[in-house]
């Protein structure tokens, strides 16, 4: 019973990976929109470095980190959108289970996910309009 829990976490993980596409033009093929993606997410195990996604616009980022501790107790993490343009600090806490919620406007693009976590730690980040 234990294996298939894990199972239908990892699924639902793997599902929460997928990053909304970003329309290029407009309805004549030239011009650029700036409305992108609603919703973009990203997630990992561990020090990551990864890419997301966004339009322009005001996002509510929410980072998620669980299992994050070592064998001396809980340990720091960080989860950070780094761009062109700047950076936000989505979380930075020490815990095994953390959760933080950032608003940022960004400039549509794409941005790098920059984790801190210890090994076997499972993070998340989801980004939405």
């Amino acid at each position: 019973m234990l294996r298939l829990s894990m199972l239908v976490m990892l699924v639902l993980l793997l599902a929460a990976c997928e990053i909304d596409p970003i329309e290029t033009s407009g309805g004549d093929g030239n011009t650029p929109t700036a409305s992108g993606p609603s919703r973009a997410s990203v997630s990992g195990i561990g020090n990551a470095t990864k890419r997301i996604t966004l339009g322009s616009g005001t996002y509510n980022c929410e980072g998620r980190v669980t299992g994050n501790s070592t064998s001396y107790g809980d340990a720091h993490a960080s989860i950070w959108i780094k761009g062109d343009s700047g950076g936000a600090l989505i979380l930075n806490d020490i815990g095994t289970s953390l959760s933080d919620t950032s608003i940022e406007r960004f400039s549509g693009g794409t941005y790098y996910v920059e984790v801190d976590a210890e090994a076997g730690a499972r993070w998340s980040l989801v980004c939405s309009r």
